[in-house]
């Protein structure tokens, strides 16, 4: 039988709190990626889609000018999420389609950021 409070339930309360910690500057990091994506998606909310493809094309030119960037990245995965709301209403087959590019998109940023690491 344990006692309450015994120095083995201690051990495991304090080795929970460690798994638990998370570094600040990453803390940070994410904050501020989950900040600039709410504001993102509330500013394309209100956009017309003749807005929406005015962003996709200021997009396109920063993306070859600049090569992917996460600040780009993140308004890349915002515009298509908002794009395929908005098409899903009217056209789902082209939604799904735009999220099967997306995807495939996803997978080709990844191998370039993994090649210039």
């Amino acid at each position: 039988m344990k006692k309450i409070g015994s120095s083995n339930e201690k051990k495991n309360d304090v080795s929970n709190e460690v798994n638990e910690v998370v570094k600040i500057g990453e803390w940070k990091e994410k904050h501020a990626e989950q900040v600039e994506k709410k504001s993102l998606e509330k500013y394309l909310k209100v956009l017309s889609f003749n807005g929406l493809i005015s962003e996709s094309r200021e997009l396109l030119d920063h993306l070859s000018l600049s090569g992917p960037t996460p600040g780009l990245t993140l308004r890349f995965k915002t515009l298509v999420k908002e794009f395929s709301s908005r098409l899903e209403k009217e056209a789902p087959n082209l939604s799904r389609s735009l999220l099967a590019g997306h995807e495939i998109t996803e997978k080709k940023l990844k191998a370039y950021r993994n090649k210039t690491v």
